[in-house]
């Protein structure tokens, strides 16, 4: 057998979302209440946030949640990092 290598695969990649500058103006500017309010402004309670605690924070079905934080990220609202744990 070859020498053994620490295997990366096993740590895992989180994503961590915040808020951009944009997404600050949005979040005031929108319905509180309104899906999109709701998730901002769990993002930007905690700075950064992973889907889970977002989901925990809202209540809200987890595709649902990818789906618009895809949605506010295309519109520049919220910034997506990888952060490997």
């Amino acid at each position: 057998g070859g020498s053994q290598v620490p295997n990366l695969d096993t740590r895992t990649a989180i994503t961590r979302i915040s808020l951009t500058e944009d997404g600050k103006y949005k979040l005031g500017k929108l319905e509180v209440g309104s899906l999109q309010y709701k998730i901002l402004d769990a993002v930007g309670q905690k700075g950064m946030a992973n889907i889970d605690e977002i989901k925990e924070t809202t209540g809200m079905d987890k595709a649902v949640l990818k789906h618009h934080l895809v949605e506010l990220e295309s519109q520049g609202y919220v910034q997506f990092r990888k952060t490997i744990s």
